[in-house]
C-alpha cells in the first residue's frame, strides 16, 4: 500500500532539510504504507554538536512541516503529545542528551531545550520558505514505494529559496 499524502509531506519535509544539510542517503525516502515512511540520511557523525543541530533540525523538520501546513501552533507540546510528531521529537531529544553525555532516556533539561531549539529555528528557516517544494516532492512520489536521493535532488532542483 502506498503512502497516504500527510505522510509523503510529512517525509518530503525531511528529505529536503536533509538535502539542505547535506545530509540525504543515496536510498531517500522509503514510502512503504502509511506507517512504514522514512526518510534514509547520512548517520556518520563527526561528533561535534553542530552536527548534532544539523541530525535534530532534520529529525524536526517532517513534524515542523505538517504543522505549518495543518496550521497548528509550533509548540513543543504539539511535538511532543501528538502521535505522528512523537517519535521524531524523541528521536532529536536522544540525538542531544547522548551528545551530552545524558543517555538516551527521553527528557528535556535547559541545555537539551536550548539545542532543540536552535535545531527547530534552523529547520524552520528552511521549510518557511519552502513549503511549496515539499508540496512538489509529495506529489512526486504518489504511488511510488521508494524514491531515490537522485530524484529527490533532481525534484528540488533550482526551486529552493
Amino acid at each position: 500500500m502506498a503512502a497516504k499524502w500527510e505522510t509523503r509531506y510529512h517525509e518530503s519535509g525531511h528529505a529536503l532539510v536533509a538535502h539542505v544539510m547535506a545530509m540525504l542517503h543515496s536510498c531517500g525516502m522509503i514510502l512503504n504504507s502509511d506507517t512504514d515512511a522514512y526518510t534514509s540520511v547520512i548517520e556518520d557523525s563527526d561528533g561535534s554538536e553542530a552536527w548534532c543541530i544539523k541530525r535534530a533540525a532534520v529529525k524536526l523538520s517532517g513534524p515542523l512541516g505538517r504543522i505549518l501546513q495543518r496550521g497548528q501552533p509550533l509548540e513543543w507540546d504539539t511535538m511532543r503529545n501528538e502521535g505522528e510528531y512523537h517519535t521524531d521529537f524523541e528521536e532529536a531529544v536522544k540525538i542531544f542528551r547522548t551528545h551530552l553525555g545524558q543517555g538516551e532516556h527521553f527528557g528535556l533539561d535547559e541545555r537539551v531545550d536550548e539545542l532543540m531549539n536552535q535545531a527547530c529555528e534552523m529547520a524552520h528557516k528552511v521549510i518557511t520558505p519552502n513549503r511549496r517544494i515539499i508540496e512538489i516532492l509529495a506529489d512526486e512520489t504518489e504511488g511510488r514505494d521508494r524514491f531515490s536521493r537522485d530524484e529527490i535532488v533532481a525534484t528540488i532542483g533550482d526551486k529552493l529559496s
